[in-house]
């Protein structure tokens, strides 16, 4: 999984045996190069570094190899792990941070550098904050969120995760239910707090991170919050305190994004977080990687394994924007990278575009050279060492499974979890740990081959329980199993494939049960389309749609996102119209799912307009209140026409006793409103 020594106990010079405990120097760039004491001194070492990166390569003087240290530095518990972990690998670089972006300089700080600061948060906190407090933190990704994270750790207070991304409603929504009383933030998430602080009065401590911060803001702070900058925070501290971690405490409550409803704050205890820790690290070697989505959810998970395994990882911060972060991954060169399927149905488009330029460009090629040659590549976006790539969160649609196949072959892997109970399957087998159940929805595919429902699972990483006070735990959780409220299908023992959300599918006013992500994401094959929304109602038969034409659809018209009127060009229209015509014909789409009017629309889903949430999924919540206009005129738009053709194919079907018939030869096409 990650790029590291194999576990030899040999040196790569002169080949004589190092035994644990005895002093070698490892390479923190090549894959299991490691020299014994005479050799490393010796000049010919120079020429067995394999790595690419600018020599000299920076080595560490250690004792044992990865998978020894990973073997001592387990424990029971989660404090220990790290505790552990901090002094096996003191010397090697944790955290990196480029001070100039698109420049190769990178400003790293050791494990012994983040251990201390760490410990000078941990002991301003028992200093200045009574013992088993809750302190929050809404910072973007910057070093300070470790030692913050840390200091918690070691010091017995709760740490609350918060979205930087998320919405004003939601974080008023958290505060009050997670109840923080210390809040640290930064110049980028203060202002964000202020739109909320006079609703919510627990809070009795903001600290800032960064001397810059708005005055005209801090004077608008109620009487009763103390402000203090993280760098005044810590002169309060005048020597390092003795750990005092929590014994059998909440270590952290982590809230889900709030998307279908109001966010649901996850208690997460020792057990369970020891669990998912050990899980993650079982592939015994440490990343080389990249962090960059808000570490309140599963980046924070991975950037903590990879400290756990004495990786690195360098601080990306330049926001969403995939060119540039492209670039930046090419100069980090990660062994080890995940996205949500968002980012990769954009790597996607990237692929398809370049594939209709190589045509142009040369035309001689045939179209498998042609393929060939955009999946190299595409490959080759993330550096030439990544070993494991993973897409986690989200559905994944078939066909860019099956492109990130193509590209990585192996080394990808389709990862199943949830912060309620993680590492649930890997590439759609459940782990050997889970205990699940999969409950039959009835009226929803009653006629599949195979067991389909709503999937149940109890693991050793599953939580308690929610500290939501509003019947979530009832809902959701039932004698140690949880409830994860996705439709699976099992189409092999112990092998699923994620369909749908519950929350997600309704049954249309012909009684017939429709899922809008399994439809959605048939469509997203087409290189025309960037973002598809698939909308309908119980009191309706039919579906419609919100379209945004990809950058390659825009090409072929001259147009550009920038252009209002977009929904008015009928030759672009016209064309997508096609293209999901031709898709629900190939793909043997039933009728009643397929939409019989679509909007085009210029507008980019992203963080900030909160139509994707603050894990980068489709807010399906966000998205329908802002097109619900748009859904409306569409719904009421379609003529009593093909209402009538609708509902005579509709009955023919349902009275036809020949079930072979193919659905799609009795479905009209869309057609413009």
């Amino acid at each position: 999984m990650f790029s590291s020594e194999s576990g030899s106990n040999i040196c790569s010079l002169c080949s004589n045996a190092l035994e644990c405990g005895e002093k070698r120097y490892r390479c923190s760039e090549c894959s299991d190069i490691k020299f014994c004491e005479e050799c490393y001194h010796s000049p010919k070492s120079i020429e067995f570094h394999t790595d690419k990166a600018i020599l000299p390569h920076h080595c560490t003087i250690e004792t044992k190899t990865d998978s020894e240290y990973l073997q001592s530095n387990e424990s029971d518990r989660f404090y220990q792990c790290f505790e552990n972990a901090f002094n096996s690998f003191s010397h090697r670089n944790c955290i990196g941070v480029r001070p100039v972006a698109n420049e190769p300089t990178v400003n790293w700080l050791t494990f012994k550098d983040v251990y201390q600061n760490s410990e000078m948060f941990g002991s301003a906190l028992k200093l200045n904050v009574k013992y088993e407090s809750r302190v929050g933190i809404m910072l973007n990704n910057v070093p300070e969120w470790y030692f913050v994270e840390f200091g918690c750790l070691f010091y017995g207070y709760t740490l609350i995760p918060i979205n930087h991304y998320i919405n004003n409603d939601q974080l008023l929504n958290i505060l009050k239910i997670g109840e923080p009383t210390i809040l640290v933030v930064s110049k980028i998430t203060f202002p964000k707090l202020l739109n909320v602080i006079n609703n919510y009065s627990n809070l009795t401590l903001i600290i800032h991170v960064g001397d810059d911060y708005d005055q005209n803001l801090k004077n608008q702070l109620p009487q009763q919050i103390k402000f203090k900058l993280y760098s005044e925070f810590l002169s309060t501290v005048s020597e390092i305190a003795p750990h005092s971690p929590l014994i059998n405490g909440i270590l952290s409550v982590v809230f889900s994004t709030g998307s279908t409803g109001i966010p649901k704050g996850e208690i997460c205890k020792d057990r369970d977080t020891t669990n998912w820790l050990k899980t993650y690290a079982s592939y015994k070697k440490c990343p080389i990687s990249i962090s960059y989505l808000s570490l309140s959810h599963t980046q924070r998970l991975m950037d903590l394994t990879s400290i756990f395994l004495g990786g690195r990882f360098l601080i990306y911060s330049l926001g969403t924007e995939i060119e540039p972060f492209i670039k930046e991954c090419s100069m980090v060169r990660p062994t080890y990278f995940w996205n949500f399927p968002t980012f990769y149905n954009q790597i996607y488009s990237m692929y398809q575009r370049r594939l209709e330029i190589l045509k142009k460009e040369q035309p001689n090629l045939s179209n498998d050279e042609v393929d060939s040659k955009a999946i190299r590549e595409t490959t080759n976006v993330f550096g030439d060492r990544i070993q494991h790539i993973s897409t986690r969160g989200a559905k994944t649609a078939p066909h860019i499974e099956i492109f990130l196949k193509k590209c990585w072959g192996n080394r990808f892997y389709n990862n199943y979890g949830c912060t309620e109970s993680y590492a649930i399957a890997s590439n759609g087998r459940i782990r050997s740990d889970v205990e699940y159940k999969i409950n039959a929805i009835p009226g929803f595919r009653d006629d599949s081959l195979y067991p389909v429902g709503e999937l149940i699972v109890k693991s050793p990483r599953t939580i308690e329980g929610y500290i939501n006070k509003d019947g979530s735990n009832e809902k959701n959780f039932r004698n140690g199993w949880y409830v994860t409220g996705d439709i699976v299908e099992e189409y092999e023992p112990g092998v699923i494939r994620i369909l749908e959300r519950v929350s997600y599918s309704f049954k249309s006013s012909f009684g017939r049960f429709i899922s809008p992500e399994i439809i959605e994401s048939n469509f997203y094959s087409s290189s025309l389309i960037r973002n598809i929304f698939i909308y309908g109602t119980s009191l309706h038969p039919f579906l419609v749609g919100i379209v945004v034409p990809s950058q390659l659809a825009l090409e072929r018209f001259n147009l550009t996102y920038d252009q209002s009127n977009i929904d008015q060009h009928q030759d672009l229209k016209e064309s997508i119209i096609n293209e999901i015509n031709i898709i629900s014909k190939q793909k043997n789409i039933i009728f009643w799912e397929i939409p019989k009017a679509i909007k085009l629309d210029n507008t980019i889903w992203t963080v900030y307009n909160h139509l994707l949430n603050g894990s980068f999924k489709f807010d399906r919540k966000e998205i329908t209140k802002y097109y619900q206009k748009s859904l409306d005129q569409l719904l009421s738009g379609i003529n009593e026409n093909v209402m009538l053709q609708f509902e005579c194919l509709f009955y023919t079907l349902l009275f036809l006793s020949n079930e072979t018939v193919t659905f799609y030869n009795l479905s009209p096409v869309i057609d413009s409103p």
